[in-house]
C-alpha cells in the first residue's frame, strides 16, 4: 500500500542515474583491465581494479567539489585532468601489483592510466556521439 523507496527514484529519474553510474564504474574496471593487460602482461583481480578505480575516482570528485567550492568558476575545473592523472597513477602503482606481489613502478603506471584515461575518453565520445543521434 505504502510507496517503495524505488518507486520515488524512479519517478525521479534517479534510478537511470544509478544504472548509469553502476554501468560505468564496471566499464571503467574492464578499460583498466585492458590497459593493464596490453602494459604489464596479465589481469589483475576484479577487486583490486575495482578498488583502484573507486579509490582514484572519490578522491578526484572530493578535490573537485572541494575546488569548486573553494576557487572561481574559471579556475575550478583546469587541474581536474592532470590531477586525475597523478591520483590514478598512484594507485594503479600502489593497488595493482605483479604477479610477485610487487609494485609496478610509477613509469609503467603512467603509462596504464594514459591508456586508460585515453579509451574511457574515446568511450565517452562514443557514448555522447549515440546519445546525440
Amino acid at each position: 500500500m505504502g510507496t517503495s523507496a524505488w518507486d520515488v527514484l524512479v519517478s525521479k529519474g534517479m534510478a537511470a542515474m544509478i544504472v548509469t553510474g553502476v554501468f560505468s564504474i564496471f566499464l571503467a574496471v574492464l578499460v583498466l583491465w585492458l590497459a593493464f593487460r596490453l602494459v604489464i602482461g596479465y589481469v589483475p583481480s576484479f577487486s583490486r581494479s575495482l578498488m583502484a578505480v573507486l579509490v582514484s575516482d572519490g578522491i578526484v570528485l572530493l578535490l573537485g567539489v572541494a575546488a569548486s567550492l573553494a576557487l572561481p568558476n574559471r579556475f575550478s575545473a583546469w587541474w581536474l585532468l592532470p590531477l586525475q592523472f597523478l591520483i590514478g597513477v598512484y594507485v594503479v602503482n600502489q593497488y595493482l601489483l605483479t604477479k610477485f606481489g610487487k609494485q609496478i613502478g610509477y613509469v609503467k603506471a603512467g603509462i596504464v592510466e594514459l591508456l586508460f584515461m585515453g579509451v574511457c575518453f574515446l568511450l565517452a565520445m562514443l557514448f555522447s556521439a549515440t546519445l546525440a543521434v
